[in-house]
């Protein structure tokens, strides 16, 4: 375990839980939280499904995946795949729930800031600064109530492909690209979806035979103009004026 350190106050003053912070305020934040640095290696528990949780974690290095408690086949499957600046665990511990519905596994090797978010309601300090960090907690649920709604519509969608077809486009709306990277492996991708491999290797090929998509690795891109509309791009984008262009025509 170890302290907060200097090199991390710029990285955190950009996540949403620190955002509008001062370094000192930052700081003043953790002391009175008593939060800490883990380090975890590829392959780690941050968290298992069924233990007690006693606090969250927020992505300072690294991925972390989280999955669902066991299901009646005894299988953990994937929710969401989060990196750096995001958090884990934060509704569950802010409801002090006896046992936690989730699992949380770390992707790569990461650097995890640990911290009580109940702790966030009682703060010792200036009044804006804690009312800040209230507003912050807040649009953290919201991003978190967001991640889950997400999953909820791929699910919802009645075919296959169309559940891909939405997994893709939400990513590429996330990541403000008509080319983004799917956070997933082929096997948690598959998980997520809640098929076999092999059974969404055939349904990306056909995507792919009917130009829906292109796919290389990781990148999948929509290539449909129906589903472009629908990315939301930004002035600095060099691909900007497809969105603007065919929303009027």
């Amino acid at each position: 375990m170890e302290i907060v350190q200097e090199r991390d106050l710029e990285l955190l003053s950009q996540t949403p839980l620190f955002s509008y912070l001062s370094d000192d305020e930052i700081r003043k934040v953790c002391r009175e939280t008593n939060c800490y640095i883990k380090q975890y290696s590829r392959g780690e528990f941050l968290m298992r499904s069924g233990e007690s949780i006693s606090a969250a974690g927020l992505v300072l290095e690294g991925r972390v995946a989280i999955y669902t408690a066991p299901g009646y086949d005894g299988i953990e499957r994937i929710i969401a795949e989060i990196g750096i600046g995001e958090m884990y665990g934060e509704p569950f511990n802010c409801l002090s729930y006896q046992v936690t519905p989730i699992s949380v596994t770390a992707s790569t090797a990461a650097r995890v800031l640990i911290i009580d978010v109940r702790e966030l309601f009682d703060l010792k300090i200036d009044q804006a600064t804690s009312q800040r960090v209230l507003a912050n907690l807040a649009i953290q649920f919201a991003e978190k109530i967001t991640l889950f709604r997400g999953k909820v519509e791929v699910l919802s969608q009645p075919t296959l492909k169309k559940k891909i077809l939405a997994a893709v486009k939400q990513e590429a709306e996330y990541q403000n690209t008509l080319n983004p990277v799917i956070p997933f492996t082929k096997v948690s991708f598959a998980q997520y979806l809640c098929v076999n491999r092999n059974t969404l290797a055939r349904a990306l090929n056909e995507l792919e035979e009917e130009g829906e998509l292109a796919i290389q690795g990781r990148n999948y891109r929509l290539l449909r103009p129906e589903h472009m509309l629908f990315v939301l791009k930004s002035p600095q984008s060099p691909e900007s004026g497809i969105h603007s262009t065919r929303s009027r025509s």
